[in-house]
């Protein structure tokens, strides 16, 4: 697929109390008048085994989806899976459990908005990474963030109170 027909969004789920998993799904096969037969989930992955290349800042996307502890991603793919989702097929979006889930061209499926998911700008994305390389040290990571003119303190506090949510919060 060429650069500029990728979709710059970007799933991410950092490491918090608790991890999901993300899918890849094929779309579903729809006729006019008739439920959608979704084919399945084509992969599993677990994002904790991923995060080191997810922190990656070649991967911050305009909007990343941050996946809070909690939210049963999983469960949300195998509802897609069994046909318990409404797709729109305008949108291309699946909902499910009160969440909307994208479809990029390629047949991925991805959180997109809802309870228990966080939307984040490139620079809120930005401070989160920055609060997570920390360890938890918020005096350090806004001494590094000082000397980042692109994560504002609107960003920085943002990003913080999703962080707030992280195992390595000491607040």
């Amino acid at each position: 697929m060429p650069a500029e027909a990728r979709s710059e969004r970007t799933a991410v789920q950092i490491p918090l109390v608790g991890a999901g998993i993300r899918g890849a799904a094929r779309r579903p096969q729809c006729t006019e008048g008739q439920p959608c037969e979704f084919a399945g989930l084509t992969e599993h992955q677990d994002l904790l085994a991923e995060l080191p290349h997810r922190l990656d800042r070649r991967h911050v996307k305009e909007v990343n989806t941050v996946v809070l502890p909690g939210t049963d991603v999983a469960k949300d793919l195998d509802d897609i899976a069994a046909g318990r989702a409404r797709w729109d097929p305008d949108r291309q979006r699946y909902e499910v459990n009160g969440r909307t889930y994208a479809v990029e061209p390629s047949g991925t499926v991805f959180p997109e908005a809802g309870p228990g998911l966080e939307q984040l700008s490139r620079a809120e994305y930005g401070a989160l990474k920055e609060y997570i390389s920390a360890g938890g040290d918020i005096e350090k990571a806004e001494a590094a963030m000082a000397r980042n003119p692109f994560l504002t303190e609107a960003a920085q506090e943002r990003a913080l109170d999703v962080f707030r949510n992280h195992k390595s919060y000491r607040g």
